[in-house]
């Protein structure tokens, strides 16, 4: 397996970019005052012995004495598996290349939940998330990586979505050294949590 060349950087004034990133921005907003409607007065809640309280429209939980910020509450996300190996996985590696297709339907919700990953990894494991495509693209001037880059120096994490329409159950799954995300471009910000969860030893 050859390891990944150095990283490439976005073309910041690229059109379609600004647009991309425009959405995130827009989205971020939009979701985060959507994904809470309902959720009723409840203020916080204790989940495997875990305080998990609301501030605003996000919830926190205290790890290592920090506020680690989630979109939804672990029982929102106890039907998307996590495969055994993926913690330590995760951990067992300083940096980590996050690859997408960026020709995925519905992106901007992916991107956000590539850009709350990279912000959490690095803020609570010290862990530095590198951008990458599946696929050859125009807008991202990223490397491209996949599973048959995932090796004892460098760890892949592929988001990789699936149709709506085959209503499949969202996963996470170590495939030999490779991490493998599955789901619909909807579910990935709940998959981001799930996965956060589970690093903070909050769900197993």
């Amino acid at each position: 397996m050859s390891k990944i060349n150095s990283p490439g950087k976005k073309k910041m004034f690229d059109a379609k970019t600004v647009i991309v990133w425009f959405f995130i921005i827009i989205m971020s907003f939009s979701i985060g005052g959507f994904l809470f409607n309902g959720t009723g007065d409840a203020e916080s809640i204790s989940y495997n012995g875990f305080n998990i309280y609301r501030q605003g429209n996000i919830w926190m939980t205290k790890i290592n004495g920090k506020a680690l910020p989630f979109s939804y509450l672990p029982s929102d996300l106890e039907q998307i598996d996590v495969g055994p190996g993926v913690k330590d996985a995760f951990l067992a590696r300083s940096n980590i290349f996050v690859s997408f297709d960026p020709n995925a339907e519905e992106l901007q919700a992916i991107e956000i939940a590539r850009l709350e990953l990279r912000e959490d990894l690095a803020n609570f494991y010290n862990i530095r998330v590198v951008d990458a495509i599946l696929n050859a693209s125009d807008v991202y001037a990223l490397p491209k990586a996949d599973c048959r880059n995932a090796t004892g120096f460098d760890n892949v994490l592929v988001l990789q979505q699936f149709s709506q329409d085959l209503n499949l159950t969202p996963s996470i799954m170590l495939e030999g050294q490779c991490i493998v995300a599955r789901g619909d471009a909807r579910e990935f910000v709940m998959i981001k949590d799930r996965l956060m969860y589970e690093l903070a030893g909050v769900m197993k």
